[in-house]
């Protein structure tokens, strides 16, 4: 069975004297490649017997199921085995007088077939809404029905996680411990109260965690309320998908930062007959590279009750959003930031010179524009107005980073933007400043999860007259030598043709050093992507820091332009040979620390237009 077997746990010794049926509920979401079984070793006999199994391997559903098989007249030992870890729970084992096919459920249940089969359920889950039964028997014959979930009882709440979405994100029933400033749950206000938490700081743009439950609809309306909290930069939908018709969202934000639980409600559609549907709960990732802390969600006491939801009314000091069951205190109405989905709070505000009018939308801060972050709804705040600000050329210490895109092969291994000192075996500092002490530099890093994978960078496209590029990268582990540690690979897309060429790879080593790397560049409109491979085993965690585009070959490139005033270093027969001439620009322009040429008036003007933001750093002491 392997190292990944699970405990064993078996009873105590059980002397039987007539015939009993062993009951137990067990449960093991998500799939599994060893299954879960109950042996029994009766004295007399002196072996082992396999009395119960779970077919592998499996997919299993995010739920309790009911396992039972006979015993006789006997002395037993009886051992639940889960032949996979951290899969497989089990929870209350009774042993019943008479067979299993007599059985009756214990008072306070009732029984229904579950996933194909036998269970006994809590009565209070009959006439809720939320469907356990297979056939939906539970809530068929009610005359009246009511879900409440405050998240004291799983059981009875029947949110099912899916098993096929985001690995490293989780909704789990937490207190006040796990949220952000120890915050108390909705129900009770107490920290040992319970609610549903999510932690979204991993997740990325193609990450998803879904979780879902089967509604009854009948041919009347119903009403969902719940109260959430969200510190999350990311997007949360909750839509009900009914049979035969189009999917309808109930409510959908993203980006929105509540300070204490808020309330919110959607209207259930009735249904033309009595059927069942699923009421889901998605929550979407988002740019890569955001690693801030309390990226959390936060839900407690759903309910659901029949008829119309009532008009959602927004005390006086607060604004309604439109078609959106949220208010928005007064105070931060045309405070450049859209708590409302359709921006109800910033659409009609009047925009100062040091903000921009997203079309349709807010006005924000300039500093938002061309930050990688999408403020206006139609992206323009990162569109055309970035264009200027596009460049293959980039030290990454603006959130722009030059328009460069992660494209993430995989949820679990990214490019993301870093400062500082990273985890072993990345770099302790960024190549551009080299400050040990500050840690003030950024820089891109490929983290590592999931062997096997890659992370692509790509560059903004631009135009190339066959000359050089220049980069830094760091890449190392002590375990070169014995496994598969990644690699680094750069390759280079002409836009025209698009064929794509590899132009050099390298495999770490044991050197803790950023190194520099030149490669010769084809003429024609390019694309560069850096491409991270992460090793099978170990892994090394890869850096990349100041890409710089040359006016010559790399054999012969020049030394006066530099990058944060850090100059590119050439061997002794490069200096020797080196003819070209220092960058300059017009007299009426203004060099940035990287050699580019801006126009004199973008200098001062609150945006950053170098690379590094340098045209706007000096500018108090002016």
């Amino acid at each position: 069975m392997g190292k990944l077997r699970g405990k064993d746990l078996i009873t105590p010794r059980t002397d039987l004297y007539s015939d009993h049926c062993v009951r137990f509920h067990y449960h093991g979401r998500g799939r599994y490649i060893q299954g879960f079984s109950v042996d029994e070793y009766e004295l007399s006999r002196g072996h082992w017997e396999t009395r119960w199994e779970t077919p592998f391997p499996g997919n299993g559903p995010d739920m309790w199921l009911m396992g039972q098989f006979d015993l006789g007249p006997g002395h037993y030992d009886i051992l639940f085995r889960p032949h996979q870890a951290a899969i497989w729970s089990l929870d209350d084992i009774y042993v019943v007088e008479g067979t299993c096919e007599a059985m009756e459920c214990f008072p306070g249940e009732f029984m229904c077939n579950t996933h194909g089969t036998k269970n006994c359920l809590p009565i209070a889950v009959k006439c809720n809404i939320a469907v356990d039964c297979d056939d939906a028997e539970d809530e068929k014959n009610c005359n009246d029905a009511n879900y409440v979930c405050d998240f004291s009882n799983g059981n009875i709440c029947n949110i099912k996680q899916h098993t096929d979405d985001f690995m490293r994100g989780e909704w789990e029933f937490v207190n006040s411990t796990e949220t952000p400033e120890q915050m108390t749950d909705h129900t009770t206000g107490l920290a040992s109260g319970t609610m549903l938490h999510l932690d979204t700081t991993r997740m990325l743009s193609p990450d998803q965690v879904k979780a879902s439950m089967d509604v009854y609809l009948r041919n009347t309306e119903l009403c969902l309320s719940f109260y959430y909290f969200s510190g999350s930069p990311y997007t949360f939908e909750m839509t009900l998908d009914v049979p035969s018709q189009s999917k309808v969202t109930l409510v959908h934000f993203t980006d929105r930062q509540t300070q204490s639980w808020t309330n919110t409600q959607a209207t259930l559609p009735a249904a033309t007959s009595n059927t069942t549907a699923t009421l889901t709960i998605t929550v979407s990732g988002g740019e890569s590279g955001t690693h801030q802390t309390s990226e959390v969600i936060l839900l407690d006491d759903i309910t659901i009750s029949l008829g119309q939801c009532p008009e959602f009314v927004c005390p006086g000091d607060m604004l309604k959003c439109e078609d959106e069951a949220f208010c928005v205190p007064r105070a931060q109405v045309c405070n450049n930031f859209a708590d409302c989905a359709k921006s109800t709070d910033e659409n009609f505000c009047t925009c100062g010179q040091d903000e921009y009018k997203c079309p349709n939308g807010p006005c924000i801060g300039l500093n938002k524009t061309c930050d990688n972050i999408q403020d206006c709804q139609d992206n323009s705040d990162e569109g055309e107005i970035c264009d200027s600000k596009r460049n293959v050329t980039c030290d990454f210490e603006l959130s722009f980073q030059c328009g460069y895109s992660v494209i993430p092969n995989a949820s679990s291994y990214h490019w993301a933007r870093v400062q500082g000192r990273t985890a072993e075996p990345g770099p302790a500092y960024d190549h551009t400043f080299m400050d040990h002490e500050t840690q003030m530099g950024f820089y891109f890093l490929a983290l590592s999860q999931k062997a096997g994978v890659s992370t692509s960078l790509a560059s903004p496209p631009f135009s190339s007259t066959g000359t050089g590029l220049v980069f830094y990268y760091h890449i190392r582990h002590f375990l070169h030598d014995l496994f598969n540690t990644g690699r680094l690979s750069v390759v280079v897309t002409d836009l025209s043709k698009g064929n794509e060429t590899k132009l050099w790879e390298i495999t770490p080593d044991n050197e803790d050093l950023w190194r520099e790397k030149c490669v010769d560049l084809p003429a024609g409109e390019l694309k560069v992507t850096f491409i991270a491979y992460r090793g099978e085993a170990y892994s090394a965690n890869i850096g990349l820091d100041d890409v710089m585009l040359l006016d010559t070959s790399c054999d012969v490139y020049h030394t006066g332009a530099q990058m944060i005033g850090r100059p590119f270093t050439l061997t002794a027969a490069d200096s020797t040979t080196d003819t070209t001439p220092a960058p300059s620009c017009a007299s009426e322009e203004y060099m940035c620390r990287n050699g580019l040429c801006i126009t004199s008036d973008q200098v001062c003007d609150g945006v950053d237009d170098c690379p590094d933001g340098y045209d706007e750093l000096t500018c108090d002491s002016q």
